[in-house]
Parts: structure tokens; C-alpha cells; sequence
């Protein structure tokens, strides 16, 4: 896994945040190796985060100095790997809540890189930072569970609530 998965790294051309990156097959090629296979020691953790250690290191090379969109193409991918090993007979047990504690992540990484500096902004300042953002990332690819989650979140945010009294 280690050896394809450098050559894959390597090779991945530049791309867009929505692509899928081929290395999350190698996981689950391997999550079901390792799972066909009581011999193994690796805990399935390890294999999870060197997973993940990579697919980092993909992100940053492909969308180097690109504020946020890295956090994009993680949060897609990990969000297929999920489901992935959602399908039904796909049996990997302690892989989703690890897989979900990534995507935990990658959103909170993602909001503080791109959305809450906006918090800080005169109301002139925040208008313009928040079209310049939104115009940015007008046309990011966003899986549809995720692009509902992240607009929420942004609302929650940036958008002071109301005081009802």
C-alpha cells in the first residue's frame, strides 16, 4: 500500500476539489484485507491515519496557496471513503468514527481558515471579504451532504444571533 500510494501521490495530476482521489480505493482495498484477515496487527487506526497523512500532503500540493479549497477536496474525499465503508455488507468496524473525526475536523479547519477572520470586519469590511469569499468559491465542487452542512455552519458563524428580548 505504502509503495502505490507514494506513485499515486506522485502522479496525481492538478486538479479540481471535487475530484476523487484514487488513493481512497488503496484504503479500502486494504480496510478489507486487513478485516479478511485476523492475522494482521496493524491497528486499523494506523491505517486510517497514514490515509489521511497522505491525502493531506495530495491537498496541499494540488491546491497550494488556495485558502480553504484544500479542506474542500479533504472533506469530499473523506466523505466518499465514508460512505464507502457505509455499504451495505461492508463490515469495518471502528473506521467511520474515525472517518467522521476527520471530516469534524476538516470543517472546523475549513471555517476558521476561510469564514471566521469575517467575525472581526468593520460591516464595509465584512461586506466586501464576504463577496470576495463567496465569488472565490462560487464554483467549488461540493458533495451535496456536505454543501448543506458547511452553509449552516457559516450562517452560525458569521451571522450574530438575535437577542429576543
Amino acid at each position: 500500500m505504502v509503495n502505490d500510494w507514494e506513485r499515486i501521490v506522485l502522479d496525481f495530476p492538478s486538479s479540481d476539489e471535487s475530484t476523487i482521489h484514487p488513493g481512497n480505493d488503496l484504503l479500502v482495498q486494504a480496510l478489507q484485507h486487513y478485516f479478511g484477515n485476523t492475522y494482521l496487527m496493524q491497528p486499523v487506526h494506523d491505517m486510517v491515519g497514514f490515509w489521511g497523512s497522505k491525502m493531506e500532503q495530495a491537498a496541499e500540493l494540488i491546491h497550494e496557496g488556495e485558502k480553504g479549497r484544500k479542506y474542500i477536496f479533504l472533506l469530499n474525499n473523506t466523505c466518499v471513503v465514508r460512505q464507502m465503508v457505509r455499504r451495505p455488507g461492508a463490515s469495518f468496524p471502528d473506521v467511520e468514527p474515525l472517518l467522521t473525526s476527520m471530516i469534524k475536523r476538516y470543517r472546523k479547519c475549513y471555517l476558521d481558515e476561510c469564514w471566521a477572520p469575517l467575525k472581526c470586519l468593520s460591516s464595509e469590511e465584512f461586506t466586501a471579504e464576504f463577496l470576495a469569499t463567496c465569488n472565490r468559491q462560487m464554483k467549488w465542487k461540493v458533495r451535496a451532504e456536505l454543501k448543506y452542512k458547511l452553509r449552516q455552519e457559516i450562517a452560525e458563524l458569521i451571522v450574530p444571533p438575535c437577542d429576543g428580548s
